[in-house]
């Protein structure tokens, strides 16, 4: 089975909480958050987005399907950026304050 594409573009507000999809010249949809975000990272296969909330320690994840946050995930101190392992599903977290990763 092939991996879906979403078309689409996200935009992080820092200092707002606001993500925001924007679909060709038109503003999607909105969702708050949280605060001081940094890294995002889109699941495709499994309609998920992750975004690093750096001013809480935690991931919070994001079904694209509803929109909603449906999980937050505690990280190390400042999580910073996220990537997704493709093959194996794993996401991991660079943690900046905490030299780490989740």
């Amino acid at each position: 089975m092939g991996r879906k594409i979403i078309l689409g573009l996200y935009l992080l507000f820092v200092f707002s909480g606001l993500l925001e999809t924007v679909f060709g010249n038109s503003l999607w949809r909105t969702i708050n958050v949280g605060s001081y975000q940094n890294g995002i990272a889109v699941d495709s296969s499994n309609d998920m987005l992750y975004v690093a909330e750096s001013g809480y320690s935690i991931v919070s994840v994001v079904d694209l399907k509803t929109y909603q946050i449906i999980k937050k995930i505690n990280t190390g101190i400042f999580p910073y950026q996220i990537a997704i392992n493709d093959k194996t599903d794993m996401v991991y977290v660079t943690n900046k304050g905490s030299n780490s990763i989740s």
